[in-house]
């Protein structure tokens, strides 16, 4: 059956959750023995989708639930907090005030409200700069604007009437951040459409290959760097970067299955290409949305593994 971590277990080598994971035990997504003691501190991105699994017990149990918040709070993995999940909580107060409301005192109890990754204009930003002039890469984790967290830890004390209050000032806070994303957004649609028709008959890596320069190169030179790193840095080291990476093969992925493989394009898709650049600044990105893995698997990233949430709860050996 399983059981929650005394405190004693928490701290001990093997008393993690991920310090029970049998030797051998095998994952799915890649095919290899899962090591014990492999998730031990790695960075772990959940998208919404999960995140309202987990809320909701949808194909999980509670006990595990609980095991998984011990394991988070013991050091097994660490939770990543972003702008966009936030953003779609907040989202779904308008019409779903009480689910959302539980989803975010999971959110705030799993990840609390200190740090989260930079908003996705901010992290490419920055990765590109310092590229482009030859500084050390900063960090993908700030802490939370003050406004913002102020809003939040408001919203989980809030009646009625202040809930709806604090969330139009949150909103607002955080549309702030998302004004250059619009802009990237725009040049990526942009790219599709002169991309999506060339080399159609090719193997998506030859594919992948071909076309990512120009989607690094539509993104670079928005943020006016793209001379620098094509001249100075090179496509290898900009594509080696998580975030650059993850920007032009989860694009080049996305439009390989709409033009070649006549996938129809779905609403969620700009939502998803958010939630897999913030999951390039953790290990591992964890999504129940089969198609997104499918897109994301086959692109050769840096970072993260790609899984779902059960071969997630089987290398941590809750289940």
């Amino acid at each position: 059956m399983p059981r929650t971590l005394s405190r004693s277990e928490g701290r001990s080598g093997h008393g993690t959750v991920a310090g029970r994971v049998m030797a051998g035990r095998k994952v799915a997504r890649v095919g290899r023995p899962c090591e014990a003691g492999e998730m031990d501190g790695k960075g772990i991105y959940f998208d919404n989708g999960i995140l309202n699994d987990l809320q909701q017990l949808r194909g999980v149990s509670a006990a595990e639930v609980g095991q998984l918040r011990d394991a988070a709070k013991w050091g097994a993995f660490t939770p990543k907090l972003s702008s966009v999940i936030i953003e779609e909580v907040l989202a779904a107060l308008v019409k779903h005030e009480a689910l959302a409301l539980d989803l975010f005192r999971l959110v705030s109890d799993l990840y609390g409200l200190e740090t989260m990754i930079k908003p996705p204009d901010q992290l490419l930003t920055d990765d590109f700069v310092d590229l482009a002039f030859g500084d050390p890469l900063r960090p993908p984790e700030i802490q939370m604007p003050v406004a913002l967290r102020w809003h939040l830890e408001a919203l989980l004390h809030a009646d009625a009437a202040e809930v709806a209050e604090l969330t139009k000032a949150a909103v607002e806070t955080s549309d702030e951040i998302n004004d250059l994303w619009a802009k990237l957004k725009r040049a990526r649609e942009q790219s599709r459409a002169e991309l999506g028709p060339k080399h159609q008959a090719e193997p998506f890596e030859q594919y992948r290959r071909e076309i990512a320069p120009a989607l690094v190169e539509a993104y670079a030179e928005k943020v006016g760097v793209w001379r620098k790193c094509r001249d100075e840095v090179g496509l290898e080291k900009l594509l080696s970067t998580p975030s650059i990476g993850m920007l032009a093969g989860a694009n080049a992925s996305m439009i390989y299955a709409r033009v070649v493989e006549n996938r129809r394009a779905d609403r969620g898709d700009a939502g998803d290409q958010k939630h897999a650049l913030m999951a390039s600044a953790a290990d591992v990105f964890v999504t129940g949305d089969s198609e997104l893995r499918r897109i994301l698997q086959r692109v050769p990233l840096a970072r993260p593994e790609v899984v779902d949430l059960n071969q997630f709860l089987l290398t941590l050996g809750i289940r």
